[in-house]
């Protein structure tokens, strides 16, 4: 097997430790936050990012009472919630294993963000992509990296 890539072993290592559900381009949950299970295989720090990410969302869109609920599952969720799926390496674009893409559940075409096929395309982190994705409340945002400088060094 190559360990590169997701195995099951990994998946439930990421679901567990992390509390990051590995599930399809096109989730029936509504995860708060998911990851490709065609995804290449993430490291740690990017793991806790994406865990953090999720805490942010939930904390900036729900109420209190509800966002702690949503928080002590075992994978986040929330009824109606449309999940942001991360995904490391595009596999139909070679050169792509360390860059990172998103989408959106409720998009209607599988395609992830940023389209690596695309002229202008530039592979990013998963930090970018995660400020590409923060339009809501992108202030917010900005106060959450800068309150865990381990997890989102200065990019």
């Amino acid at each position: 097997m190559d360990e590169r890539f997701l195995s099951d072993r990994n998946t439930k290592r990421i679901q567990s430790k992390f509390k990051i559900p590995v599930d399809s381009f096109n989730p029936g949950t509504h995860w708060i936050v998911s990851l490709d299970r065609e995804s290449h295989l993430p490291t740690d720090l990017e793991l806790r990012q994406i865990r953090s990410y999720g805490e942010f969302v939930t904390k900036t869109t729900y109420l209190h009472e509800m966002a702690e609920r949503i928080l002590a599952l075992p994978l986040p969720k929330a009824g109606e919630h449309h999940t942001v799926i991360f995904r490391k390496g595009h596999g139909s674009a070679p050169g792509t294993e360390e860059h990172w893409f998103r989408r959106k559940a409720m998009w209607r075409n599988p395609r992830y963000i940023p389209n690596p096929v695309l002229p202008q395309y530039r592979g990013l982190s998963l930090v970018h992509v995660m400020d590409a994705e923060e339009t809501l409340f992108p202030e917010k945002w900005a106060l959450w990296k800068r309150k865990y400088p381990k997890l989102f060094p200065a990019t």
